[in-house]
């Protein structure tokens, strides 16, 4: 637990700057089209958020939900990597099809999510959360914005479904800030996996659809 009693302490020593770069970062991951990176979002956000809840929460309670997000993470990982690999020709045939019109590509997606994160820094600004820090409030502001545009410019079930998670992340990180209760820690886990395995659920069946239509 050494490690976990350090990682503490560079949490409590992060200043908003520094978490206002970490996820700039990932506001660039989600701005990719590619389903992989967007996934790989996930595990920035986890480890962001994480980390900034660890003061907060038990090292054994900490130590598990970071075993959870990995497996999350990985998870959604290779759901993305089997939409990506069977879309992506899917996609360029649709881009010859309709070469006159262009799809909003990165620079939308970066565009919308840095007004996203805008708007949240104005609310973490104007309105502080007393008993909630300071850095973990901008995270979780941010990141639940973050999810809220991804899930209403985002394309296909997946990217939608990472949105939602961020919506969730976010809010859990604010919450579990003042509630260290293990009921209540652990239905938040249990809701995580549950939104997890839905969203592989929703992509297998879209992509299976998509198959479909091919065949057609």
């Amino acid at each position: 637990m050494v490690a976990l009693e350090w990682l503490a302490r560079i949490a409590q020593g992060l200043r908003p700057i520094q978490v206002g770069a970490v996820l700039a970062l990932l506001m660039i991951f989600l701005a990719f089209e590619d389903r992989r990176v967007s996934s790989l979002a996930l595990l920035v956000q986890y480890a962001l958020l994480g980390l900034l809840t660890l003061p907060h929460v038990y090292a054994a309670v900490a130590l598990a939900r970071g075993v959870l997000a990995v497996g999350i993470s990985m998870m959604l990982y290779l759901s993305a990597w089997r939409a990506q690999r069977q879309m992506a020709r899917r996609e360029r045939e649709a881009a010859l099809a309709q070469r006159g019109r262009r799809r909003p590509g990165m620079l939308f997606n970066l565009s919308a999510l840095a007004l996203g994160g805008l708007l949240a820094y104005g609310v973490w600004s104007a309105y502080p959360l007393a008993l909630v820090p300071r850095p973990l409030a901008l995270a979780g502001y941010w990141v639940a914005a973050l999810g809220l545009v991804v899930a209403l410019v985002g394309e296909g079930p997946l990217r939608r479904g990472i949105g939602l998670i961020l919506i969730v992340s976010g809010c859990e990180g604010l919450y579990l800030a003042v509630e260290r209760g293990l009921l209540v820690i652990g239905l938040v886990s249990i809701l995580d996996v549950m939104l997890a395995l839905a969203l592989v659920y929703t992509t297998e069946m879209w992509l299976e659809a998509q198959r479909e239509a091919s065949a057609l």
